[in-house]
């Protein structure tokens, strides 16, 4: 994240916010992490860590569908591989707890066509 606060949250109490954040996810405390980390979301120039994080704590919150929405919504922007796999997997979880299988399957694929992918190009395995 950058260091220029957006929504004029310091870099310091922006850093203490997001340890409460995961004190938490930890306490089982998912619906407030959700809520703070909807404000540190709001303080990313792109969608990162906070926005993708609130995703799993809405799932944790048992929120499937509010995740799901949040979710595709980040997925429709500029998320970049490594949160765009962590939002495939929360819209199949997501998914899979509406009923909704034959989604919840199309999201995995991609899951695992996306992680399969980073992971060659990460190991210098050439395509195709």
């Amino acid at each position: 994240m950058s260091e220029t606060p957006i929504l004029g949250i310091e870099p310091r109490a922006r850093d203490a916010l997001a340890v409460l954040a995961y004190v938490f996810l930890q306490f089982g405390r998912a619906g407030d992490a959700a809520s703070l980390l909807h404000v540190l979301a709001l303080n990313e120039r792109e969608p990162g860590w906070a926005a993708t994080t609130r995703c799993v704590a809405l799932m944790m919150d048992g929120q499937a569908a509010a995740a799901r929405e949040e979710a595709e919504r980040l997925l429709s922007g500029s998320a970049n591989d490594t949160h765009r796999c962590q939002l495939l997997r929360v819209l199949a979880r997501a998914c899979w707890s509406l009923g909704l299988e034959e989604e919840a399957r199309a999201h995995q694929e991609a899951m695992c066509e996306l992680l399969t992918a980073t992971v060659m190009q990460r190991n210098g395995v050439p395509r195709g």
